[in-house]
């Protein structure tokens, strides 16, 4: 049986956080209509925060978090992916669009936490 494709792995972990935050980003409307308008009802935004379970920027800060996470796992898996079928760092920042050092710093963070590779692979 061949071994789990950290690419994919990774893939599919972006498409869950994707999902997820279009789940949040509607919360997060659904919740500025209602501040919109329990503010032209006069309520002050002291009251309006305070009977909020959860502070909208919450949500937008969760967000940001979840994509910056899986995004980040998913550049690092593909870039360690190149680099082990023999894509030199210059061609994986012209794939990617940023310098060489960028490159460096994401293989180098792949090979830290091992995200799912390591398992006999040289690099180039």
């Amino acid at each position: 049986m061949s071994e789990p494709d950290p690419v994919a792995a990774s893939l599919d972990n972006l498409v869950t956080a994707v999902q997820e935050i279009d789940a949040l980003a509607h919360e997060a409307a659904e919740r500025a209509e209602r501040l919109r308008a329990q503010r032209e009802q006069g309520q002050s935004y002291r009251e309006i925060l305070s009977d909020e379970e959860r502070p909208p920027v919450d949500l937008v800060s969760e967000m940001t978090d979840a994509l910056i996470d899986a995004g980040g796992k998913f550049q690092r898996a593909q870039a360690r992916a190149l680099y082990e079928e023999g894509a030199t760092m210059d061609e994986i920042a012209e794939l990617f669009r940023v310098s060489r050092q960028r490159v460096s710093k994401l293989l180098a963070r792949a090979r830290q936490s091992d995200e799912g590779f390591g398992r006999g692979s040289g690099g180039a």
